[in-house]
């Protein structure tokens, strides 16, 4: 008997970019306040890519009560939230919530701003993962 051929198979990332942006979670959730400028800048890339038709991941904390947004909009990757780490375990902890969240995104590219610690965390990742990486 035959059977027809399935849908071909996408190979490679799932999505052509993800921008790490945990703190913007506040301009897509009604309860949550909203972020800075960082954030507003990196909600409206997001917003932007995804209109020009690029399969968009936006990585921010979890989002409560979503805002409607206009297709076509980003594909909200959630990151596990910050709870106040022990300092010992902290930077471990944090970093592999990140790494997670970053996996689950799956991206070809890596769009990163600021100058924190997570910066290293999505740029090893990246050299790992054979990803670009836009800082």
């Amino acid at each position: 008997m035959y059977a027809a051929p399935s849908a071909p198979r996408r190979r490679g990332p799932r999505n052509d970019v993800a921008i790490y942006s945990p703190f913007a979670s506040g301009y897509y959730d009604r309860a949550a306040p909203q972020g800075g400028g960082a954030e507003l800048q990196m909600m409206m890339l997001a917003r932007e890519l995804a209109s020009r038709g690029w399969r968009t991941a936006h990585i921010v904390f979890p989002v409560a009560d979503p805002v409607e947004l206009a297709e076509p909009a980003p594909e909200l990757s959630e990151r596990e939230p910050y709870h106040g780490y022990d300092a010992g375990l902290a930077a471990l902890i944090a970093a592999a919530a990140i790494w997670r969240a970053l996996r689950r995104a799956d991206a070809r590219v890596y769009i990163v701003r600021g100058s924190a610690v997570y910066v290293a965390v999505v740029a090893a990742f990246c050299k790992v993962h054979r990803r670009r990486l836009v800082f």
